[in-house]
């Protein structure tokens, strides 16, 4: 049976991305036709004015746990490779390790994601993730050739999954480097390390584009027009301290897709759980508490400068979260926050009260544009 209003519910939705930022003369097209009512209703509602959108770019994953920890938390206890900015300390590699293969892993991590670059004028872009639509008998395959090359060094790519490659190492590698999905489609020249101790890693990268140029799998998959895997990126090296730390974090739950999530399952976060597939049916089980909900679709669209996955990311988050959201703030006396620069500020949303109707209300254009002008 559904909770009444005896049970405090308080749920930060964590959507980076959600008000882009976009170059402002653009503000009016990639808007038009959005079908986002719910949306705009809630962001009207906000009970402070929009946080400025001008941080650099940086990982879902940093953003999550800059929320998490915003004091710093875990980070401080792990070992790393290399100077760290905000959120690098964490040992994703391992993390995601114990997700996609269920064991928790005692020496150093590293993810070694395939990814393709296209070739431009004096630089290339890089394509990764699901854009690859790479299967896993053609990422065993690739990693198989790269590592008869590497053997010599002892270098073993692990391929639990299609996207997530991985190095393990008795020694640190080294080396503190962006995630791919940071520089999806952007000149990857400007995040290539540059500090000595990643002179190997530079050189093992070139080589992979060499070596997986005329791979059979590569040819094949240039047959039937997928993108080419020419080189693999690495990144998220790290550690595991020997007493991982667990549920640190004031969050009741968090709750998101991100393998990251995941992984802090595995290693006995009990309050680390993956997304709902139905929000309604989540709702009717979800303990008091508070709970972050991370919605990343649209922060991945804004780094790849995807318009059209960014207006798809902004229709799902208003089919399937917006009526329960708007159900459960009259049913249950839900208390709802939006946290949309990690950094700034959760924006404390007003309960809806029977004149909104009659208010004027800002449109999704002038949102984007007060966020920009803050």
């Amino acid at each position: 049976m559904e909770r009444r209003s005896g049970a405090s519910v308080s749920i930060t939705l964590l959507v980076p991305g959600l008000l882009g930022p976009w170059p402002r003369a653009l503000h009016d097209d990639i808007t038009g036709g959005l079908e986002v009512a719910g949306l705009i209703e809630l962001l009207n509602r906000t009970q402070a004015p929009l946080p400025p959108n001008d941080q650099p770019p940086c990982s879902v994953e940093a953003l999550l746990l800059d929320a998490l920890y915003p004091g710093g938390g875990w980070p401080s206890r792990v070992e790393q490779t290399g100077p760290a900015g905000p959120g690098e300390a964490w040992p994703y590699a391992a993390i995601t390790y114990a997700f996609d293969t269920g064991e928790t892993a005692t020496d150093w991590v590293m993810r070694c994601d395939p990814v393709h670059l296209r070739p431009d004028v004096g630089t290339a872009y890089l394509f990764a993730g699901d854009e690859l639509e790479l299967e896993q008998a053609e990422a065993e395959a690739l990693a198989g050739t790269l590592n008869a090359h590497f053997a010599e060094e002892g270098f073993r790519l692990e391929v639990p999954t299609p996207a997530r490659w991985y190095l393990r190492q008795e020694r640190p590698p080294q080396l503190v480097a962006s995630p791919p999905s940071v520089i999806a489609r952007q000149e990857v020249g400007a995040f290539l390390p540059a500090e000595e101790g990643a002179l190997t890693w530079r050189r093992r990268f070139n080589e992979a584009q060499m070596v997986l140029y005329q791979a059979e799998t590569n040819l094949a998959r240039e047959g039937r027009g997928a993108l080419p895997v020419n080189s693999v990126w690495f990144w998220g090296a790290g550690k595991l301290p020997a007493d991982t730390p667990r549920d640190a974090s004031s969050y009741t739950c968090v709750w998101s897709d991100l393998a990251l999530v995941g992984g802090l399952g595995v290693l006995g976060w009990e309050t680390s759980r993956l997304l709902p597939a139905n929000v309604d049916e989540w709702f009717v089980e979800l303990e008091p508490g508070r709970h972050l909900v991370v919605l990343d679709a649209a922060y991945g669209a804004v780094i790849s400068n995807d318009v059209e996955a960014w207006r798809r990311a902004l229709e799902d988050f208003e089919v399937r979260w917006i009526p329960p959201l708007r159900d459960r703030e009259r049913s249950i006396g839900l208390e709802l926050r939006v946290d949309l620069v990690p950094g700034q500020r959760e924006l404390p949303v007003r309960r809806p009260r029977f004149f909104d109707r009659w208010q004027r209300k800002r449109e999704f254009a002038q949102l984007l544009g007060e966020s920009d002008a803050c």
